[in-house]
């Protein structure tokens, strides 16, 4: 029961969004406040550019940052040729425009607040590593208490009835 509670919201987060084609990101600034704030993951799928509309959530590399660096911000001014964006609790647009010369952009479609915080600090490797080392423990002592308790004459079977022994 214990797994079960773990693996279906595990599997919802991550399996489902990948059949579905949506890419996952984690939110790690306070640009977007309560909307989107730190921490939260967020699901995105590509969108011709000509879908975009001012209002939109898109995440993308921001010019002059290093590769892979990505932001989430909401779109504040469009054109066709790039978009002004700002985050939510921000009281400026951002300081530079994302120029939509790629055919596809990321478009937020869903966020939820705060499953990604693990990963937006310095602490996030060690995080996950005591996370997945306490869950591992936990299920271990879980199968071993159910092993003896099988192997024990006149233990309760996971129904509530005791063993007839002959």
């Amino acid at each position: 029961m214990v797994v079960a509670a773990f693996l279906a919201p595990l599997t919802l987060l991550t399996l489902l969004p990948v059949m579905l084609g949506l890419d996952r990101y984690v939110v790690t600034s306070d640009a977007m406040g309560g909307s989107m704030g730190r921490g939260a993951l967020v699901y995105a799928h590509p969108v011709p550019v000509g879908d975009l509309a001012v209002g939109d959530v898109i995440t993308f590399t921001p010019p002059r940052s290093a590769p892979g660096a990505r932001v989430t911000r909401r779109v504040v001014a469009l054109d066709a040729a790039e978009a002004r964006t700002q985050g939510d609790a921000r009281p400026m647009p951002d300081p530079w425009t994302v120029p939509l010369d790629q055919p596809v952009q990321s478009k937020v479609v869903l966020a939820v607040p705060w499953v990604g915080y693990p990963f937006t600090g310095p602490v996030a490797r060690t995080t996950w590593a005591v996370a997945g080392l306490g869950a591992g423990a936990v299920l271990a002592v879980g199968a071993r208490r159910s092993a003896l308790a099988r192997r024990r004459p006149g233990a309760l079977s996971p129904t509530g009835v005791s063993r007839v022994i002959t």
